[in-house]
């Protein structure tokens, strides 16, 4: 009896130890996307250049080598204009968001208000993101 309570014991402590480590594991984060980004332009499904309030402000994303996003205040204060927001920015209320990625070709964003996966790839020192939609966004890399 006592040898099979070892063995249960045992099995027990080599799972659960499988388990930790497969919950532990750090997420994938590509290197090549660390730094900062500067927003270029976007394109419709059909190729058509995207025209919002947004397009060519040349707003500036961080990604960290931990897994954070940083936006752009300038592009947040902008947003809080459309939306008819006149009070200043509050730093301290700005939401955090990390990305990580997946097999070096999906890059996840990770936000309070929901997860937006895109294919990425890069041409030279550009970005490109792909979405579901067809949309694509390019990205030049700031030095």
């Amino acid at each position: 009896m006592k040898a099979n309570t070892l063995i249960s014991r045992a099995f027990f402590i080599v799972m659960l130890s499988f388990l930790v480590l497969s919950f532990s594991q750090k997420p994938e984060l590509d290197p090549r996307l660390v730094g900062r980004w500067k927003d270029l332009f976007d394109y419709d499904g059909s190729g058509k250049l995207l025209k919002s309030e947004f397009s060519g402000k040349n707003y500036i994303s961080t990604y960290s080598k931990d897994g954070r996003v940083l936006l752009d205040p300038n592009f947040l204060r902008d947003d809080m204009k459309k939306h008819g927001i006149k009070e200043p920015l509050d730093y301290g209320a700005i939401p955090s968001f990390n990305w990580k990625t997946k097999n070096n070709e999906i890059l996840e964003l990770i936000t309070p208000y929901g997860n937006i996966e895109s294919h990425y790839r890069f041409s030279a020192d550009t970005l490109i993101m792909v979405f579901k939609t067809g949309n694509q966004s390019y990205f030049l890399k700031v030095k």
